[in-house]
């Protein structure tokens, strides 16, 4: 394809053209959508764009969306792919998935059919990509046909039986809490505000789910169809009861309300009946029968008999020759739940505040049978009060110091727990129990706590064991999986330890010798986890290593400097990629040989895969300071590494590291190592990205946000800031760090430091509350030198009053208000309602605004951007 046509403002002048297109303008984005798919982004992705195609031939928007979204040459067998291209950058802070986001609430408030058919076939692609790179974890190999069936369920949902395609994941996409692609949540949330608005104007929902349902071959839209049944359960009549009969349906409701507590869930601000998102399909179930009359209630009563008869089927034929006495037994829970539709289970009784309780109660033989459940059920209690106790209060910083008397009573609850494991708890088998283990060898080894003998040999041969097991236990782990409350995850934190002169007593408990034998079983563990499939295993291992580096090593004994370094090169050693494996679908994975920092400077950018290089980056920056024996291999490693890093990066066209997180990571150990001078190596890394708008925004940023973690990376980033933004600024003599669709201004906006949202990173290192690093008032001269470039930009105006809102409210005005100013007035029509904060802002410091200079500031800029049409300033306008 010609540059001249894919060139994004080509493109988006095109689609700006919208019904003016003409024949061959269509003709143009039709060639780039069959062609070059991937240069449709400014068509579809930008607001004003997909508005004004809408307005084209009806179908023609949709095909354009399916076009740019649909990536074929994704199947899920390769790297990161999910099978959808992703959203343009929306800036840091900035959720990635938003109703608001791409073309889809144009096209379905314009073309619904064909929205919902693009929307559907888009769910499909990423659902098989999905389930193919489920079914291929720990394979090696084509995957077959048989791996795949069990991400495939069956469901009479429509009057026939269907398959479906997913997982849990795929079934609460439309909530923004599953792994998956975040185009996809945005079309779906976008889909449930254009429904509710058609069900407002009288569209009955019996006419609406099957548009929804035609084409649907993913769980991803039986979910949502699920949701907006519950949600409008008043006019759903008898929608729902299709659904009300399918166990698997029933515990995939369970488990999305469960993760409606994440602060990943889309809000439901705007969306009919959002309060009924913690609803699972029990309390709908009553709504219906509350509401039923007689004849209804004898038709949920049938529906409940044919859950209990499909939840028995399913039984059977997942174990062939299974006892009826043994499908009895495991249909206790469905049945509970079938009586929820039994209007003869409810009662009704007056409560002592007159109130009326009403409540189903299931019948005496189901209450026997549930009752024999009790004592998992308490130990399932006492699984999830220690993972309460031990890793969600002691990351909220909530956990009260604990007693020897404390960690021995929970200790002994950890051991029993190990040993008659719950069928019901969070999380699986050991980690809950090896939550407790760290803990107590933290408390012994770190604070001093006395522990009894049998204590300790528990809790250590508790962590060790399960550094041993680690990956064996949970299913469907893959580099990027994330769950640091996992067992190996907490292990690989606490394990280096053991490896410490003083943890020696406690490795000569558990060998009963001089603790030689312990010593090498931890070290093996310990190699074990540097290889473990998840890249987030390795990262905590990486900081459990941070105290080794701290502590010397015993005159005449083992030097456990060098046991980590090989820990660390352990962590990398499977970073590079080689040739395409067709039977695998992949590339395949090459080790390292030694020495691996020669080794590592001679793999391509496009051969390194350098997710695999977080461990070493995290581990190398304190073992460079430690001033140790290591120190200088250290070094040559951590920049080899970081060298490696940045050619991987460079190498891919557009920034394959969507959070930050890699980024996070290198700027972390860079304020680490530059801390008492020497910033060269910092700007080395920032230089690299000059011409990469992308990559340059998305590292500046995780230097502020790295400054945020601690004290002494905080004065490091207050430090070295002013020498930051002036070098970048400087750029644009030979360099273009500026320009690219959106990731241009969020580049140069970037340049104002601002706080990280809350799941901006994934592995984050605060200690409490992030640290607000910088003082605009020492920063006046740079924000002076920054103004330039940035006026008539919205986002960088957004980044400026966040950045200014370190200071009290009347230092804001004095100080802030002039810079504002500066940036509003020059462009007020680019910035009226492109900003999110600009209009609060102004209402918010009105009332500190008591200088007559700075009043008239605050006049003009408020009635340039009413005439801009900000009508939210409307009432403060004259």
């Amino acid at each position: 394809m010609p540059r001249e046509i894919t060139d994004e403002v080509t493109v988006e002048l095109l689609a700006l053209l919208g019904p003016d297109l003409g024949d061959e303008g269509e003709a143009i984005l039709r060639r780039i959508g069959s062609d070059a798919p991937w240069d449709l982004g400014p068509a579809v992705e930008g607001l004003l764009a997909a508005r004004a195609l809408a307005h084209r031939s009806r179908g023609f928007l949709a095909e354009l969306t399916e076009s740019y979204y649909i990536d074929e040459d994704e199947d899920g067998s390769g790297f990161h792919e999910d099978g959808i291209r992703d959203h343009d950058f929306h800036g840091f802070g900035m959720p990635h998935a938003a109703w608001y986001s791409g073309p889809f609430m144009s096209l379905l408030q314009t073309d619904f059919r064909g929205g919902v058919r693009a929307i559907n076939r888009m769910l499909n692609h990423a659902a098989r990509a999905r389930v193919r790179t489920l079914a291929s974890i720990g394979h090696y190999g084509a995957v077959s046909d048989e791996e795949l069936e069990r991400y495939r369920t069956e469901l009479q949902v429509t009057g026939t039986a269907r398959t479906y395609i997913g997982d849990s994941h795929v079934w609460i996409w439309y909530r923004g809490t599953g792994v998956g692609p975040y185009p996809c949540m945005s079309a779906l949330q976008a889909l449930e505000r254009v429904v509710d608005q058609l069900i407002q104007i009288d569209i009955p929902l019996e006419d609406l789910v099957p548009v929804l349902l035609d084409g649907c071959e993913s769980l991803a839209m039986v979910g949502f169809v699920v949701g907006l049944l519950v949600r409008h359960i008043e006019k759903s009549d008898r929608l729902l009861d299709p659904y009300l009969s399918e166990p698997v349906i029933w515990q995939l409701e369970f488990g999305r309300v469960v993760q409606e507590s994440s602060g990943l869930a889309a809000s439901s601000d705007g969306v009919v009946g959002g309060d009924r998102r913690s609803w699972s399909l029990r309390e709908a179930a009553m709504m219906l029968v509350l509401r039923a009359d007689e004849a209804r209630a004898e038709e949920l009563r049938q529906v409940a008999q044919v859950l209990v008869e499909r939840a028995a089927q399913d039984i059977r034929s997942a174990v062939p020759g299974i006892d009826d006495a043994e499908v009895q037994r495991q249909l206790v829970s469905v049945r509970g739940w079938a009586s929820g539709m039994d209007r003869n289970t409810y009662s009704a009784e007056a409560t002592d505040d007159g109130q009326v309780l009403i409540q189903s109660t299931p019948p005496e033989p189901l209450l026997d049978a549930l009752q024999s459940g009790s004592v998992d059920i308490q130990r399932g209690h006492e699984a999830t009060r220690l993972f309460v106790e031990y890793h969600i209060n002691s990351k909220k910083g909530l956990a009260e110091p604990r007693s020897a008397e404390t960690l021995v009573a929970d200790l002994t609850s950890a051991e029993q727990l190990l040993a008659e494991p719950p069928g019901l708890s969070v999380g699986a088998k050991w980690d809950a129990p090896v939550a407790v283990a760290a803990a107590a060898l933290e408390a012994h080894l770190i604070d001093g706590v006395g522990l009894p003998v049998d204590s300790l040999r528990f809790a250590a041969e508790t962590v060790i064991a399960a550094a041993e097991i680690a990956g064996q236990e949970r299913q469907f782990e893959s580099e990027e999986s994330y769950f640091e409350q996992g067992a190996d995850r907490v292990a690989a934190r606490v394990l280096p330890v053991l490896l410490l002169p003083y943890a020696r007593d406690v490795r000569t408990v558990l060998d009963g010798h001089d603790g030689t034998k312990t010593y090498a079983r931890v070290a093996a563990a310990a190699t074990s986890l540097a290889s473990s499939l998840p890249n987030e295993v390795r990262v905590y291992l990486a900081r459990g290593l941070d105290r080794l580096w701290q502590v010397p090593c015993a005159q005449g004994g083992r030097c456990h400097h060098e046991d980590a370094l090989d820990l660390v090169i352990a962590t990398m050693r499977d970073c590079a990629l080689g040739n395409w494996d067709s039977d695998t679908g992949r590339r395949a994975t090459v080790l390292l040989a030694d020495p691996i920092t020669q080794s590592l400077q001679q793999v391509a950018g496009d051969a390194i895969d350098f997710r695999r290089l977080d461990a070493a980056l995290r581990a190398l920056a304190p073992a460079v300071v430690a001033d140790i024996g290591v120190s200088e291999r250290a070094e040559a490693l951590f920049t080899a590494a970081l060298a490696a890093q940045r050619r991987a990066l460079l190498a891919h066209e557009r920034d394959m590291d969507h959070r930050g997180t890699h980024a996070l990571i290198s700027a972390r150990a860079l304020l680490t190592l530059i801390e008492n001078g020497n910033d060269e190596l910092l700007f080395e890394h920032l230089d690299a990205f000059a011409d990469r708008s992308d990559l340059l925004g998305v590292f500046i940023r995780a230097v502020s946000a790295a400054g945020e973690e601690s004290t002494s990376r905080a004065s490091t980033a207050a430090r070295i800031w002013p020498t930051l933004v002036s070098r970048v600024l400087g750029y644009e003599k030979d360099h273009k760090p500026f320009e690219g669709r959106h990731y241009g201004d969020y580049a140069r906006a970037s340049l104002m430091p601002n706080l990280a949202g809350e799941v901006a990173y994934l592995y984050r290192e605060t200690a409490g509350a992030p640290i607000v690093w910088w003082n605009p008032r020492d920063l006046a001269s740079t924000v002076e030198e920054w103004l330039l470039g940035a006026r008539g930009d919205p986002t960088c105006t957004d980044h400026l009053i966040s950045f200014v809102r370190a200071l009290d409210v009347a230092s804001q005005v004095r100080l802030g208000l002039p810079w504002i100013a500066d940036l509003v007035l020059a462009d007020p029509d680019h910035i009226a309602r492109r900003s999110y904060l600009l209009s609060t802002w102004l209402i918010e410091v009105r009332s500190a605004v008591t200088d007559d200079a700075l009043l008239a500031t605050w006049q003009r800029v408020v009635d340039a951007l009413v005439v801009a049409g900000d009508s939210s300033l409307a009432p403060y306008s004259e």
